[in-house]
C-alpha cells in the first residue's frame, strides 16, 4: 500500500512536472512571437509630411522673429532685462528642439522604441522649457520689471494651455506604447492592435511637436510688436 501511493505521488508530481514545462514553453514563445513584433519598423516618409514640415518651418519662423529684435538697442532698461529673459528663454526652447532626435530625422523608419524615446523627450525637456518655463520666466521678469506690455494675456494663456494639453497627452501616448509591450500571444487581432496604436502615438506626437512650435511661433510674433520698436 505504501508502495502503491509512492507511485501515485510520483505520476502526479511527474505530470506536475511536465505541465509547467508546457506552460513555460508556452509563455515563452509568446514573449519571443511578441518582442519580434513589438520590434517592427514602420515606414513613415516624413518628406511628405505637411505636419513635420510645418514644425520645421515653425522653428525657423521663431529664429527670424528673435532675430528682428535688437535687444542691446531698447532704451528703457526693464523693457530690455524683459526682452532679453524672453530670448533666453526662446533660446534655451530650440536649442532643446534642434538638438532632439526628432528634429534631427534622417530616416523614414522607425520602432516602437524610437517613437517612445521622441515622445519621452518632448514630454520631460522640450514641453517644460517652451511652455512652463518660457512662460514662468517671462510672466516673473514682467511683474519684476513692473513695465506694460500688450497682448501678453493671450501668449501667457496660450502657453499654459498648450503646456497642460501637451503634457496630458504626452502621458496618454507614453501609456498606449507600455501597453504594446505587455507580453501575450500574438494574434492577428493583437499584431494590427500594435500597429495602430504605434501609428497613432506617431502620428499624434508629430501633431504635439507641430503644436507646440506654432504657439511659440506666436509668442515670438508678440515678442517683435512689444519690443521690436526699440523704446
Amino acid at each position: 500500500m505504501k508502495d502503491y501511493f509512492k507511485e501515485i505521488f510520483e505520476l502526479f508530481a511527474n505530470c506536475l512536472m511536465i505541465l509547467t514545462l508546457a506552460l513555460s514553453a508556452h509563455l515563452l514563445l509568446s514573449n519571443v512571437y511578441h518582442y519580434i513584433e513589438v520590434n517592427k519598423s514602420y515606414n513613415y516618409n516624413l518628406n511628405e509630411s505637411k505636419t513635420y514640415i510645418s514644425f520645421k518651418e515653425n522653428v525657423k519662423e521663431i529664429e527670424n522673429n528673435i532675430n528682428k529684435v535688437d535687444v542691446d538697442n531698447i532704451k528703457d532698461i526693464n523693457r530690455r532685462m524683459t526682452a532679453l529673459t524672453y530670448k533666453s528663454k526662446t533660446e534655451q526652447c530650440l536649442n532643446e528642439i534642434k538638438t532632439s532626435d526628432f528634429y534631427n530625422l534622417e530616416k523614414n523608419s522607425f520602432k516602437p522604441a524610437d517613437i517612445y524615446d521622441y515622445n519621452k523627450t518632448f514630454s520631460s525637456k522640450i514641453n517644460s522649457y517652451c511652455t512652463l518655463l518660457l512662460e514662468a520666466e517671462v510672466t516673473d521678469a514682467i511683474n519684476k520689471y513692473n513695465i506694460k506690455v500688450n497682448g501678453y494675456d493671450a501668449v501667457k494663456n496660450n502657453l499654459i494651455r498648450a503646456r497642460d494639453d501637451l503634457s496630458t497627452d504626452a502621458l496618454r501616448l507614453e501609456n498606449r506604447l507600455l501597453f504594446n509591450s505587455s507580453y501575450f500571444w500574438t494574434t492577428d487581432t493583437v499584431r494590427n492592435t500594435i500597429y495602430n496604436y504605434t501609428s497613432d502615438v506617431f502620428f499624434t506626437n508629430l501633431s504635439n511637436y507641430s503644436r507646440l512650435t506654432s504657439v511659440i511661433e506666436e509668442s515670438s510674433v508678440w515678442y517683435v510688436n512689444e519690443f521690436g520698436g526699440n523704446r
